[in-house]
């Protein structure tokens, strides 16, 4: 009986604070700046840390967002989401500026745009912020490969 009553109280506790995240959650998305870094996914904060490392500063955003544009991409903002977004010929190339250091790529068809490769990231690649020489040239050398590579991936 006193394990079935503990286990009550902790699925109602828990239950409880499962709410309270989702409902600061959902106020965070309605007010912190956000970023939609991929077609299939919803967006996410833009300053926040996450498991692939530090999260990019306001103070660096700058720079990485004149980087983009110098790349070609516009960046577009509706309410308090930005999106970064390359497009050539039918793929859809969306930014995401996020991590410190580096810009994460992804690739999609703009006229499938629900097809997935069937291997893990095949079409997303990254720059670092270290690069100086060539930018646009290795941007250029860097979709070219994930293009194919996404092609060959939805064969496989």
């Amino acid at each position: 009986m006193a394990f079935k009553l503990s286990a009550d109280y902790l699925n109602e506790t828990l239950l409880a604070t499962d709410r309270t995240e989702k409902e600061r959650d959902e106020e965070r998305r309605q007010s912190e700046p956000m970023v939609r870094h991929a077609a299939q996914a919803p967006p996410a904060f833009l300053y926040q840390t996450e498991w692939r490392g530090p999260a990019r500063g306001e103070a660096t955003m700058g720079e990485a967002e004149q980087r983009l544009r110098d790349l070609g991409f516009e960046i577009m903002v509706e309410g308090n989401v930005r999106t970064y977004r390359f497009v050539q010929d039918d793929r859809l190339v969306l930014a995401d500026p996020r991590v410190t250091n580096k810009i994460e790529f992804e690739v999609t068809s703009l006229s499938k745009p629900k097809k997935k490769p069937r291997h893990w990231r095949a079409n997303a690649f990254y720059m670092l912020d270290s690069y100086a020489l060539d930018i646009p040239g290795k941007f250029r050398n860097r979709l070219q490969e994930a293009i194919e590579s996404f092609g060959d991936a939805a064969k496989s």
